[in-house]
């Protein structure tokens, strides 16, 4: 797992100082051209634009402001609107990208998260699913997902077999079952299942799971172990 937390950690280092070289762009961000940096300085900036003295100044000088703002205003209005409108875009444009690096930021966790988790929960953990970092991995470490996720189906199809047990157990009394029978009904429906099982077991036994920590390597026997008592029980 050292080795494991190491090459993380480089991958999880490499993204952050990518994301913060090349900033995801967002939908407005596109739009407007510009990059955080420019949004954020014409958050800043935008404001000035519509201070009252400027807009003062930059009329006409010859009236006075006590007899004439009606007319100033009607004349400055348009612009003091664009304004307000461009600094809203800038902000929106600021607040969504910054939103897509946090997303990036927590995926690229996420697979840290997951490949360094040492319990049997990381069978069952579906986050780099839900979250589409799973089509991201490579190399070693998409190999290493693959053999999680086949032992999670294993045990998922033990399951399913477990299940079907149970409802023909249910019916034996109904259907006047004698116990050979029953075991004959349950082989009917779950011999198509066992043959998956076989096969994944086989090809679990050629993957590398040196990465399992003691409990998931536990876990992962008692898997087989189930496999071969419920083979033993029905052929």
């Amino acid at each position: 797992m050292k080795r494991i937390l190491f090459f993380l950690l480089l991958m999880s280092s490499i993204s952050v100082a990518s994301v913060a070289q090349n900033p995801v762009p967002s939908a407005a961000t596109t739009k407007t051209g510009k990059d955080t940096t420019t949004l954020q300085e014409q958050i800043k900036v935008a404001p000035k634009a519509i201070d009252w003295s400027v807009l003062i100044d930059s009329a006409d000088g010859s009236w006075e402001i006590t007899k004439n703002y009606g007319q100033w205003n009607k004349k400055n209005k348009g612009y003091i609107c664009r304004q307000h409108d461009k600094t809203n875009t800038c902000r929106d444009s600021l607040i969504c990208q910054l939103k897509q690096q946090n997303k990036l930021l927590k995926d690229t966790l996420s697979m840290f998260t997951f490949f360094n988790n040492s319990t049997v929960s990381l069978f069952s953990d579906s986050t780099l699913i839900k979250n589409g970092m799973e089509k991201k991995l490579q190399g070693v470490y998409k190999e290493m997902y693959k053999t999680v996720r086949m032992v999670d189906k294993l045990n998922q199809d033990l399951l399913k077999i477990s299940t079907i047990e149970a409802n023909k157990k249910s019916q034996q009394k109904e259907k006047n079952w004698s116990n050979t029978e029953l075991n004959q009904m349950i082989w009917l429906d779950i011999r198509n299942i066992l043959s998956d099982v076989e096969k994944d077991i086989n090809t679990l036994k050629k993957r590398d799971k040196s990465f399992f920590s003691n409990e998931q390597h536990k876990y992962y026997k008692q898997q087989i172990d189930k496999f071969d008592s419920i083979l033993y029980k029905y052929l």
